[in-house]
């Protein structure tokens, strides 16, 4: 079912910040076990399911920041109310 021009932009709009809180998340937690913030690297590099620990890490960055994303773009919309579109 396609979707009519105001949906499509409003998914365009979600997708978008989305997409920048995602990016921000695996930057930060690139930051946090690159410079070895609370002994992260070390944590999760001499485990045996390291790798394991490193995914949850970023999965959890990136529900949290992609959710703060959106969510301050969805608040940062002006109301529309009461104005023509002229």
């Amino acid at each position: 079912m396609p979707l009519d021009p105001h949906a499509r932009d409003a998914l365009k709009f979600l997708l978008g910040h989305l997409a920048i809180g995602c990016a921000a998340a695996v930057l930060l937690t690139g930051l946090l076990i690159g410079f070895n913030l609370f002994h992260l690297r070390e944590l999760i590099f001499e485990q045996e399911n390291g790798w394991l620990a490193a995914l949850l890490l970023l999965f959890g960055m990136v529900v949290t920041f992609g959710s703060l994303a959106m969510g301050v773009g969805v608040n940062g919309l002006k109301d529309r109310k009461g104005r023509d579109d002229s």
